[in-house]
């Protein structure tokens, strides 16, 4: 593949990954001049005609998606035998890196990943896509620290066709939604599960399951209860807690419904951390889930050696060996074991449902149970002691408490000692830690914004910081870089916090419309080189129509910028007439004739044109017109401003 030439534009470079189903490389478009990412299914696939239609169908329906946090896609095309999907090449490394690098994330870091990672999720969702394979491995985080989530490679638009997990679903198990290890419905309220899942990793640096085959770990999804992320890091607050469990909720009812309303969670959190949000308040969320009677776990656990590992295959238990055989096909027969198994389960639940009403109504009559009494235990023990039982135990509050030490608990509801026949939460009130906070993220605020969020803290805890200066090409100038301690450890009481603060970098401006000349010296003097410009052969008559670093982006000296041009049909001696020049000598006035590239973000447009500033353009122009000649006049060197709708856009400085 290195060499090929895809539809005559797309040079293939390197290899940069695998999957399942197909390679991705590097690629060089040689229209736009700019590096693509090229997805081209296996060799094996080439003839599937099902999978090519899937391909490319996966292909539309990521293209529809516009989305910072979604890598973006550019255009499908086939070339003889090979299709190809070109999408926006990414530079970064990927979350799951990030995560084994690093180790467990702080719950400021965790919540800003989340809110992107969600964000991509409901755009998705909005246009009737699941991507059915959220995990770390499938997000990237750029080199600007953006976080994109990427390979749709078995995201399909929702529709009634496709809205069943079938054999040849790929994805990593441990990252599956319970409905997708039983190899039912599947819906946005999976991808949730996932980003549930993936949460939980970052915050405390362990898969919720983990076991020793893919069908074990994907029993544990259904069955389990995953150890309360607390246990591995005491500094997670309530909300964030409380918005792990609702998210990784096995009852589809008492999961997030929406990836909005995840999103609503997470950006509260960040402002009120220690308060549990009202619709990430769990009910039940202990609920058993009955064994699953109609599979053969051993059988499937002891058969995982096969080529499909990666599948769940559900067998029965057992299969009737006194029925006559007919002549139905075994497609037939299989639609029939499937209505009887849904028949049978239907009439389960609905059995279920009025016993449990029947015990409701009667009064109940399970055995009954004490409540344990808390109180004036410590916290991490009481988790450590009961965390093999039916219930939960969550903090309610953070209560400040002089008499006694950090996590010890005050009270609890419901009140220790007492008899019941239901105990599926605790929630208790645990002393503050006096001596030390947790501090926030506070990158990309100021200084200022940041002493105000803190002022409760520097008034109790009597912290003093420490500003230093440092280059940034990624913070805005004046903007807090980093904080050490970091963000998500202790502050200890009369410590120092030093501010790291971004220096600033310069910005690119925007050189649509220059002269290569023009556009040359702006490089130059923001400390970047010129790149690639096509076409390499110019004169003064060509303007630049792309330029591969956009406007208003910080750059970093030594960079190239490469460029797009247009010729201009300039007629350097169009006009005549003369007028003096300083030395009282007669010099000719010449013109030349500038091209304005019209903005295509809006149907029309006022062009406003200043020459060494006096107005010689103000008209208002149609998109469709592409480009406006304008005429410029007079001897010398010109500075020519252009502003559309009355906003300044660029300078082109004219030799005439």
């Amino acid at each position: 593949m290195v060499g090929m030439i895809l539809g005559n534009r797309y040079e293939i470079i390197k290899e940069i990954g695998t999957g399942g189903m197909a390679n991705v490389y590097l690629a060089h478009c040689r229209l736009l001049n700019r590096d693509v990412a090229v997805k081209i299914p296996k060799a094996e696939f080439a003839s599937d005609k099902e999978f090519l239609d899937r391909f490319i169908k996966e292909a539309q329906a990521a293209a529809a998606i516009t989305c910072p946090n979604i890598v973006g896609v550019y255009d499908v095309g086939k070339d003889n035998d090979i299709n190809y999907i070109v999408m926006e090449y990414v530079e970064g490394q990927t979350l799951k890196e990030y995560i084994d690098k690093n180790g467990m994330l702080s719950w400021q870091q965790t919540v800003n990943y989340s809110i992107q990672i969600c964000k991509a999720l409901e755009s998705a969702h909005k246009h009737g896509i699941i991507h059915r394979d959220i995990k770390p491995q499938n997000i990237i985080i750029t080199n600007d620290g953006i976080l994109k989530v990427t390979d749709f490679g078995i995201a399909r638009a929702a529709s009634s066709e496709t809205v069943k997990m079938d054999e040849s679903t790929m994805g990593s198990v441990h990252y599956f939604s319970p409905e997708q290890a039983r190899g039912g419905y599947t819906d946005a309220k999976s991808d949730i599960y996932s980003l549930g899942v993936v949460m939980y990793e970052m915050i405390t640096g362990h898969l919720p399951y983990d076991g020793d085959s893919p069908i074990a770990i994907a029993i544990k999804h259904i069955q389990g209860t995953p150890v309360n992320p607390k246990e591995y890091n005491i500094a997670i607050p309530l909300a964030v807690e409380s918005i792990i469990k609702k998210a990784m909720a096995r009852e589809l009812r008492l999961r997030y419904q929406s990836a909005e309303e995840m999103l609503s969670d997470l950006y509260n959190a960040n402002k009120n951390p220690d308060e549990i949000p009202i619709t990430g308040m769990l009910k039940g969320d202990n609920v058993k889930y009955k064994a699953i009677d109609d599979f053969n776990i051993d059988g499937a656990v002891k058969n995982d050696n096969n080529p499909h590992e990666n599948q769940v295959q559900h067998r029965p238990v057992k299969q009737s060996t006194n029925k006559k055989k007919t002549k139905k096909d075994k497609k037939e027969q299989g639609s029939v074991k499937k209505a009887v198994l849904l028949a049978v389960v239907t009439a389960f639940a609905i059995l279920g449902i009025i016993t449990i009403l029947g015990f409701t109504i009667l009064g109940g009559c399970g055995r009954e149970i004490e409540i344990p009494n808390l109180v004036g235990e410590m916290y991490d023990d009481v988790i450590e002691k009961y965390k093999d039982e039916d219930f939960t135990i969550t903090i309610e509050q953070y209560v400040e408490d002089s008499k006694h030490e950090a996590g010890y608990i005050l009270s609890q509801t419901p009140e220790g000692g007492k008899a019941t026949r239901s105990l599926k939460d605790i929630k208790v009130k645990v002393v503050k830690d006096q001596d030390s906070f947790i501090i926030g993220d506070f990158e990309g605020k100021t200084l200022k914004e940041m002493k105000e969020a803190l002022a409760e803290e520097i008034k109790t805890y009597k912290i003093k910081f420490k500003e230093i200066e440092e280059d940034s090409t990624e913070i805005e100038k004046n903007k807090v870089m980093r904080t050490y301690p970091s963000a998500g450890s202790k502050v200890k009481k009369g410590e120092t916090i030093s501010v790291y603060i971004s220096s600033g970098g310069e910005k690119m401006p925007d050189l649509i419309g220059c002269t290569l000349e023009v556009a040359k010296q702006q490089v130059e003097r923001l400390g970047l080189s010129v790149g690639k410009v096509t076409p390499a052969e110019t004169d003064g008559t060509y303007v630049v129509i792309y330029q591969s670093i956009d406007p208003d982006t910080v750059v970093e000296k030594g960079k190239k910028v490469d460029f797009e041009l247009k010729k201009a049909d300039v007629s350097p001696n169009s006009g005549t007439g003369s007028t003096p020049d300083n030395s009282g000598n007669t010099a000719s006035v010449t013109s030349k004739v500038i091209t304005v590239i019209l903005p295509q973000d809006k149907d029309v447009v006022n062009v406003r044109v200043v020459q060494d500033g006096k107005v010689i353009h103000n008209q208002t122009h149609n998109k469709g017109e592409g480009s406006v000649d304008i005429t410029v006049k007079g001897t010398g060197t010109s500075y020519v401003d252009i502003y559309f709708d009355g906003t300044y856009n660029n300078t082109v400085t004219v030799t005439l």
